[in-house]
């Protein structure tokens, strides 16, 4: 399991058939790979439903004095010294996984980006809230990645088929 910049890192290194990033930057860092699009993933900017961020009238003169919490970074470039969070915050607690972040977020400890489909009971449930920040909604499109070239073994081709929506009959 790797994170962020981390999975292309992992994905090297381990000599693995089959990866998912949350896309590339469109600068030719994809050329190495054959990318296969999937749904787009929407990740929501969100606090405990009565945090000071949620309830106040403008989150972004107040939002220094929170910690937003952030999934770290899995990549060894980033072993020394954190890579800083999407919203340039001073004040950061990194954490391993969303599990543990929702987790934290729930008891109140900070707020950050989650994917909304983790999230979506305690929204409508009103345990979490939108911060009135914009943006507080953004979308990825992750990408299943083999390398450009290289034959999938029998399990990432049968990923890859299920991806793509094949009906594979078992063998």
């Amino acid at each position: 399991m790797a994170y962020q910049e981390g999975v292309i890192e992992r994905f090297d290194r381990a000599k693995a058939h089959l990866g998912m990033v949350l896309g590339f930057d469109g600068d030719g860092d994809d050329d190495d790979y054959d990318c296969v699009a999937l749904a787009p993933l929407e990740l929501s900017l969100v606090a405990e439903a009565n945090h000071p961020l949620v309830t106040c009238n403008d989150p972004q003169t107040v939002r220094a004095n929170f910690a937003e919490l952030v999934v770290r970074d899995s990549a060894t470039l980033f072993d020394e010294k954190s890579k800083e969070s999407f919203m340039g915050s001073s004040n950061v607690v990194f954490l391993s996984d969303f599990h543990s972040k929702r987790n934290a977020i729930l008891a109140g400890a900070g707020y950050g980006w989650i994917p909304t489909h983790f999230i979506e009971e305690d929204l409508n449930n009103k345990r979490l809230a939108f911060i009135k920040l914009t943006p507080n909604r953004w979308v990825y499109q992750p990408q299943i990645i083999v390398r450009k070239g290289v034959i999938p073994k029998k399990a990432a081709s049968l990923f890859q088929a299920i991806v793509n929506g094949v009906c594979v009959e078992p063998s």
